[in-house]
């Protein structure tokens, strides 16, 4: 895994966590984008799940 790659994954979860903050009740449309462009959905997923908690 290159640092490019990094980049772009981190990149992609900001992008997805400003899309759950404009859309707080479609977090599981996200979900589903998540899984569907990002090989690192497991990591992601429970990024959110870290986040929320936090939130909480």
């Amino acid at each position: 895994m290159g640092r490019d790659r990094q980049i772009y994954n981190i990149e992609h979860f900001n992008l997805l966590m400003k899309l759950r903050y404009q859309f707080v009740n479609s977090k599981s449309r996200i979900e589903i984008l998540l899984i569907k462009t990002c090989n690192f959905n497991i990591i992601f997923r429970k990024a959110l799940r870290d986040c929320e908690e936090e939130s909480n």
